[in-house]
């Protein structure tokens, strides 16, 4: 594969990634190009306000989209990957701050295993795994709304996996089937059952469930912690994104 070829590859990568956003944005502001994505929920958390900008017009797109975010007065972040990495002045005069980063990382279906412990969730069990999602994260009940709504028909190709000891809900994630792959958001375990091996476990079945369903590809943008989990898991890192926002936004007080 030339680099040509890997080019193109990230740039599918990214755009079904941002296609993925589906699974949360509701009724806000979906948009995915092959140079950037927008995926603003309105909500007044700057994790579900998410942009990437990734293409060869650096400043143009990135510009635009910090006018968009900058329009709606919401919090938010803005990731930058590909060449867009190198065209950070449209950021810096708008009083964004780099706050982190975060790989997009990758795995093959064929990573799987079954697990008799992991299975779909149904709709009545919907709630609990909000629930999990939101003492994970921590995040309050109307943004957990946001984050995994109890509503399924909202989100075409959602599946909503968990893992389950003595029938009780220990370990969730969603997984929205885009074409021939899978993306993961809101990986969550209680955190009474962490370090158990229940994340691998749950992610092994997903794969596995994925792929009886024609899945060939996994992706997701992991945490400094749950970075550890995936590479263990098989999955290797295919770029890192930077991560932008406003300091009252996302840095606390001080």
């Amino acid at each position: 594969m030339d680099a040509s070829d890997d080019d193109a590859d990230l740039v599918r990568l990214r755009t079904l990634h941002g296609r993925s956003t589906i699974a949360w944005v509701g009724d806000g502001l979906h948009r995915v190009t092959e140079t950037h994505w927008l995926a603003l929920s309105g909500a007044p958390h700057a994790d579900y306000n998410l942009a990437l900008c990734h293409g060869p017009e650096g400043g143009e797109a990135l510009g635009a989209c910090i006018d968009t975010i900058t329009a709606r007065r919401r919090p938010a972040i803005i990731a930058l990957g590909g060449e867009t990495k190198n065209h950070t002045d449209p950021l810096t005069q708008a009083c964004w701050v780099p706050v982190g980063s975060a790989p997009l990382m990758t795995v093959g279906t064929a990573a799987g295993r079954t697990d008799a412990a992991v299975r779909p969730l149904a709709g009545d069990e919907l709630g609990a795994a909000q629930e999990l999602v939101a003492g994970t994260f921590g995040l309050p009940p109307d943004i957990a709304k946001v984050a995994l709504t109890t509503a399924p028909d909202r989100v075409p190709g959602r599946t909503v996996w968990g893992l389950f000891c003595d029938e009780a809900l220990v370990s969730c994630l969603t997984a929205v089937a885009i074409d021939d792959a899978i993306v993961i958001w809101s990986m969550a375990t209680s955190a009474s059952e962490r370090r158990r091996g229940y994340g691998a476990r749950l992610l092994g079945g997903a794969l596995a469930g994925a792929r009886e369903s024609g899945a060939r590809t996994c992706l997701l943008h992991a945490s400094q912690a749950g970075e550890r989990l995936y590479l263990a898991a098989g999955f290797h890192v295919a770029e890192r994104w930077d991560f932008w926002s406003r300091r009252r936004w996302v840095l606390p007080s001080g």
